[in-house]
């Protein structure tokens, strides 16, 4: 009965976490496509972290011209971590023909231009919720399918102690 309480737990929370993040990040992809201004950054600066391991992206600095604005210098958000890097430098250009290369096209908040994204990050976070909801939603469903069996026995069983 026990595990059946921790089975239940993990997958609604697993699933309801899953599910309010994957439409959270997809409402602010969108929030970009849909109302921010697009601009072509140059130069592009991969932030690295060296030393154990494979090296890992960890922020990506870009430098663009905002509309009226000037140059603006901002790091961009919703990086896609998993991008491969091919050298253990802490600070490099990216490859040309790789995901943040530049010329890279960027869309930011006029009002705000220091909030930059990817135009690519930005249709990742909208792929990923329509590519990952059907999990989230069914591991949410799931376990509160368990939280119900497991609330009708816990309800049935003092019952049938006390007809004993």
């Amino acid at each position: 009965m026990t595990w059946l309480g921790v089975v239940a737990a993990v997958c609604t929370g697993y699933g309801g976490i899953a599910v309010i993040e994957l439409t959270s990040r997809a409402d602010e992809g969108q929030d970009f496509l849909s109302t921010g201004l697009a601009a072509v950054a140059d130069p592009v600066i991969l932030d690295v972290q060296v030393g154990r391991g494979a090296p890992q992206l960890a922020d990506v600095r870009v430098e663009f011209e905002g509309a009226g604005q000037g140059r603006i210098q901002t790091e961009l958000l919703w990086i896609d971590l998993d991008t491969p890097i091919p050298r253990e430098e802490e600070h490099q250009s990216p490859d040309s023909g790789s995901r943040y290369a530049a010329p890279l096209r960027i869309l930011y908040f006029s009002d705000d231009p220091h909030t930059a994204i990817a135009e690519a990050d930005a249709w990742r976070l909208l792929d990923n919720r329509d590519k990952y909801r059907r999990w989230a939603a069914a591991c949410l469903a799931f376990g509160l399918i368990l939280v119900g069996g497991l609330v009708t026995i816990l309800v049935r069983r003092p019952r049938e102690r006390v007809r004993a």
